[in-house]
């Protein structure tokens, strides 16, 4: 069996939305066939340089699984006590979901750096990872 390995160049806008507003069983809708479309508020994220999202296959348990990872830095304060969603579209204008309405949710990581003395702004880089089955999620937004 052939692994999966899924890297998305050029992301051209990322924001958030809360789990409990996705529309219920998109990693069973997906794998389906059946369109998933994100009905909720997105928040925009603004970021610098150049993000990076990733999605390989592991197995677990004798179970295949692919594990998403979105890095990006920005200086927007994401609320981490919350679960989120992450909403990604590349430069091509397709979108992908990253968490769903149902367990396991995202897993969002920030670190915080101090901008130098010369004026560069203080900006935190934020890790999201992700592990389900049939991944990456196409949707609609």
């Amino acid at each position: 069996m052939e692994n999966f390995n899924h890297s998305l160049p050029g992301i051209a806008q990322i924001g958030y939305c809360l789990c409990e507003n996705i529309q219920p069983n998109i990693v069973l809708k997906h794998s389906s066939g059946i369109p998933v479309g994100v009905f909720t508020e997105i928040t925009p994220v603004r970021f610098f340089g150049q993000p990076s999202y990733d999605a390989v296959e592991e197995y677990d348990n004798n179970g295949r699984k692919v594990l998403c990872t979105l890095k990006f830095v920005s200086n927007d304060n994401i609320p981490l006590h919350k679960h989120l969603a992450f909403v990604i579209t590349d430069a091509s204008g397709t979108s992908f979901i990253i968490g769903s309405r149902e367990r396991p949710y995202p897993v969002v990581k920030s670190s915080a750096t101090s901008g130098n003395p010369s004026g560069e702004s203080n900006a935190n880089t934020y890790e999201i990872k992700w592990s389900s089955v049939g991944m990456p999620i196409r949707c609609a937004i």
